[in-house]
């Protein structure tokens, strides 16, 4: 299963893989140079939404060449998680 999303104007590839060589108990990866996200496949669903979410940060940081630590990235990404999966209600009417 793989997904693709547009950001900043960019189609990014999303494959669902085996991390093999790119880290060890890695869950995800994001390389802006190739438009791609790399999610770890087999993970639950609400823990590879996270991921996703978390890479999706990374991404939209690099492509402006902004460099936070990655505990502000894990806080962006969770609680913006958090926002969309708790509110699917309001943030369908925000996007309408």
């Amino acid at each position: 299963m793989n997904q693709q999303f547009k950001v900043n104007g960019l189609d990014i590839e999303v494959k669902y893989t085996e991390p093999g060589s790119w880290t060890e108990n890695g869950m995800g990866r994001c390389q802006y140079m190739q438009a791609e996200i790399q999610v770890r496949a087999g993970m639950p669903d609400r823990v590879r939404g996270q991921i996703l979410i978390h890479e999706l940060v990374h991404m939209i940081l690099d492509m402006h060449s902004i460099e936070l630590p990655e505990q502000t990235v894990c806080v962006i990404a969770n609680s913006f998680y958090s926002l969309l999966v708790d509110n699917p209600d309001e943030i369908q009417q925000l996007i309408r």
